[in-house]
């Protein structure tokens, strides 16, 4: 709606010392990483206010602020023998929500009690013109609001996370087993792992199967959104836990790479909206199992010396859900990436279209077409350039409730130098 607007930076700082011998390496970084949001936002956007004339809503304007920082320390190891390759790591990260403020003309927490479904049905079943004026607390000008008016609490997390790596190739068959085990400060502890089997059916064919456990920790939002009359955090959220089995077939040869690979997942206290009543959700832990089922196709071919075409693609199959809304899990069924690179050694372009297929009658498919490229000046340094969503300034698609819904960060630019020494 009018006066909507999202401004990210990030700032990424890191410093590593990394020594290799012939059968062991050792590979220490400590960074310091900050982000930042600013964004505007009108609560009722005027291609949804103006076609309910009934409502007399004033003007709800906002602008939200918040900044995270995230200094963190690493240690990681090596050791090949005769026996396989070892490898093991410890990470000790803090995560530090130390500002989040609003500015806005009205209070958020006086609209907490607005129900949009009563007021749509009562209009719908008036046969006279019906004007409603809700009791909203506004100001007559934007203002700084109290802290405890922001939009997500000030929070710190502290992850601490410890990881072994065992590799064993031989000339016809390979073994990987990765173990990683994090602990969260508000939310506990969490054991994923991983393990992959390969066979080579000749110097260009191989299958391979994996099978492990990937965990997805709550974010700062998920857990401590406060004062949004539509949408309330859950500090008692749990990991979520995907357990899959992957079985694929690999072909590499002069000028073409293809990869098949199909998987199963099912996913434990998955992390969705749960709806409380009307409008209003918060995020939840799933009770249930959640089953997904797809393919992932991949596809290179070389075309002249520094040129090839590539296109990657998932097809979903199936999707069930016990005790979760099914139609809150709306996927395309295909979706995927199709482009072009060329690549001289000293300079890298990439031109591709990112596409989705219709998800549902009311939400159709779309597409983005990006670029990115990338120089190197010298052995050290390197530059990138890449904008994303080109042609379109924000990507909607048509929905329900409010009439367009925004489906992408919209139209964004990255600038990046890499020096190495």
């Amino acid at each position: 709606g009018d006066h909507s607007f999202a401004n990210r930076k990030a700032c990424l700082n890191h410093i590593g010392f990394k020594k290799e011998e012939e059968n062991w390496s050792v590979d220490v970084q400590a960074y310091l990483d900050w982000f930042y949001l600013k964004r505007g936002y009108n609560i009722c956007p005027e291609s949804f206010c103006s076609s309910l004339p009934f409502l007399d809503l004033p003007p709800l304007y906002g602008v939200e602020e918040r900044a995270e920082r995230k200094p963190g320390l690493s240690f990681f190891a090596t050791y090949s023998s005769s026996l396989g390759k070892f490898s093991g790591g410890l990470e000790v990260s803090v995560i530090d929500l130390y500002k989040e403020t609003v500015s806005a003309n009205f209070l958020p927490s006086s609209v907490a009690s607005l129900d949009l479904t009563s007021i749509i049905s009562t209009f719908q079943q008036s046969q006279q013109p019906l004007t409603l004026s809700l009791p909203i607390e506004t100001y007559p000008e934007i203002r700084l609001l109290p802290e405890e008016k922001a939009p997500l609490k000030k929070a710190e997390r502290k992850v601490f996370s410890s990881y072994f790596q065992y590799l064993l190739m031989k000339e016809r068959y390979g073994f990987l087993l990765n173990a990683r085990l994090d602990r969260v400060t508000e939310v506990g502890n969490a054991l994923s792992y991983s393990v992959a089997a390969l066979y080579k059916l000749n110097d260009n064919a191989r299958l391979k199967l994996n099978f492990g456990r990937a965990i997805r920790i709550p974010s700062f939002e998920e857990m401590y959104v406060r004062n949004n009359p539509l949408l309330y955090g859950n500090e008692n959220l749990k990991f979520e836990k995907v357990d899959s089995v992957m079985p694929s077939f690999e072909f590499t040869g002069e000028k073409l790479q293809l990869k098949l690979l199909f998987y199963f997942d099912w996913i434990r206290d998955l992390i969705y909206k749960e709806t409380l009543s009307g409008y209003a959700q918060q995020w939840a832990n799933a009770d249930g199992l959640v089953k997904l089922r797809g393919m992932l196709f991949s596809l290179k071919r070389a075309l002249f010396e520094h040129m090839e075409v590539y296109c990657d693609v998932n097809r979903r199959f199936s999707y069930s859900g016990d005790g979760v809304v099914p139609t809150y899990f709306q996927f395309p069924d295909w979706k995927g990436i199709v482009g072009v690179s060329y690549d001289s050694g000293g300079m890298k372009l990439d031109v591709n279209t990112e596409f989705y297929s219709r998800i549902s009658e009311s939400i159709g498919g779309y597409y983005l077409l990006n670029f990115a490229s990338r120089w190197r000046a010298g052995n050290n340094l390197s530059f990138a350039f890449e904008v994303r969503n080109i042609l379109d300034r924000d990507v909607y698609y048509p929905a329900p409730w409010p009439s367009k819904v925004v489906v992408d960060e919209g139209r964004s630019l990255w600038v990046g130098l890499e020096y190495s020494f």
